[in-house]
């Protein structure tokens, strides 16, 4: 379960990974983590930025209430 909380923490590293400047190196990825931020900070649409965050983090508030939910149903 932790793991999967680490994942969505690791911003930096999947957007070195993804948004070099040159070919083949995966510039046209897009996650939606490195999405919100483009949508931020190089468009300026903060908005829009504004709901594609409140998006992640529902979708966190609801991976965790069915982790939890399956770690009570265990005991």
């Amino acid at each position: 379960m932790i793991t999967a909380f680490t994942t969505f923490k690791q911003l930096d590293v999947i957007y070195l990974l993804t948004q070099q400047v040159g070919s083949k190196t995966g510039a046209n990825i897009h996650t939606i983590f490195t999405y919100g931020y483009e949508k931020a900070f190089i468009t300026n649409n903060y908005g829009y930025s504004s709901a594609i965050s409140i998006l992640i983090f529902g979708m966190l508030l609801v991976f965790s209430l069915v982790t939890n939910g399956r770690k009570e149903d265990s005991r």
